[in-house]
């Protein structure tokens, strides 16, 4: 078992990296202890990748995924109204159908990983299913703050 001496990771000898920081392994002989009271990375999650993403793509949607929510979500919820709650279940399958939507569109438009991604589309498909205004609250802002992100990048 050896110690990266740059990110301090313990790995077996299986290849000339390390696996979190790709530090070559020959640098790795002399390792030196590291006492860090940072907690070890997150397996498959690349530190500089999360601390350089702004508050934007923390927290946006993007443009057409928000527009798409709110078309929907009026619809759905105007036929709620008019059917008198009887529609209530068609609007649970739409939100899920949404999500996966939404999921597959961050991923590929927006540029966000598994974890975002899922935890995003998840927030867009239970907002969608419960008969609220509250989604529009969220999903207008989140659709602007997209927005400005697909501009500066």
């Amino acid at each position: 078992m050896e110690v990266c001496s740059q990110c301090g990771t313990q790995f077996d000898n299986l290849g000339n990296f390390c696996s979190v920081c790709g530090t070559p392994a020959i640098q790795n002989k002399n390792p030196q202890p590291t006492y860090s009271h940072e907690p070890p990375p997150l397996a498959g999650v690349n530190p500089h990748h999360v601390a350089s993403r702004g508050f934007a793509q923390l927290f946006g949607l993007h443009p057409a995924m928000a527009f798409l929510t709110v078309a929907s979500d009026l619809m759905l919820h105007a036929a709620d109204v008019v059917s008198g709650g009887l529609l209530i279940p068609f609007s649970a399958l739409a939100g899920v159908v949404l999500g996966i939507i939404t999921f597959m569109a961050q991923r590929k438009w927006y540029n966000d990983d598994n974890q975002s991604a899922i935890i995003k589309a998840l927030i867009v498909a239970l907002l969608t299913a419960i008969p609220s205004p509250l989604p529009y609250v969220l999903f207008v802002p989140a659709g602007l703050l997209g927005f400005f992100r697909r501009k500066n990048a």
